[in-house]
């Protein structure tokens, strides 16, 4: 971004880039690179970090003179869904969709999942204004740094508590109970967030 700015076709160009990096990782041709022995250039450096630049490319949007419309702002998401999700269905067939290997397809899938649930919450909280969603949402996005670092030490801090088994179970019976766990595993982390920053416990880089 410091050298392309909002350029957006430069950005998502950089996007394609990365996602090659993991082609070319698979394929070996990093396998002498002396960086590869110290992070993972086709995964953490490629596919991973593709979705930093393709969260930056869509957030750019909010930056740009003509996009400063809700229709253009609106158009330009549906077409980054679209786009995204149509590369990831033709990428499915080489890698699959794989989170712990960070295939091209999973980061893609998250990409395109992610501007929706942008341009949704989009409406509600700047569009239509309805407080009662958009509030609780900016109270606890005001520190994310520390939701991030709470959600990190989860799995010891239920450790500590005996709590672990607990927890696995459930989301043991089916795909919805999974689901409803990680949701309100998240509601429960943005309000100690919340909460903390409440009483001034602060993060910053």
């Amino acid at each position: 971004y410091l050298i392309f700015r909002n350029q957006r076709t430069a950005i998502l160009g950089c996007v394609a880039l990365m996602l090659c990096f993991f082609a070319a990782d698979k394929h070996g041709f990093f396998d002498h690179f002396w960086l590869n022995d110290y992070v993972g250039v086709g995964d953490t450096l490629g596919s991973q970090a593709a979705i930093t630049v393709a969260g930056v490319l869509l957030a750019s949007i909010l930056l740009a003179p003509d996009m400063a419309s809700i229709r253009a702002r609106t158009r330009f998401t549906l077409l980054f869904i679209a786009g995204f999700a149509a590369a990831a269905l033709l990428l499915n067939g080489l890698y699959g969709i794989n989170k712990n290997d960070a295939t091209p397809s999973w980061c893609l899938w998250s990409c395109a999942i992610t501007a929706a649930l942008w341009l949704f919450f989009y409406f509600l909280a700047d569009v239509r204004r309805i407080n009662i969603v958009s509030k609780p949402l900016a109270i606890a996005g005001q520190n994310v740094l520390l939701a991030y670092l709470i959600s990190e030490g989860l799995e010891s801090f239920l450790d500590l508590l005996h709590l672990s088994d607990w927890y696995d179970h459930l989301s043991a019976p089916n795909l919805t109970c999974a689901c409803a766990r990680s949701a309100g595993c998240a509601l429960a982390i943005l309000t100690i967030t919340a909460l903390l920053n409440r009483f001034g416990f602060r993060l910053k880089l």
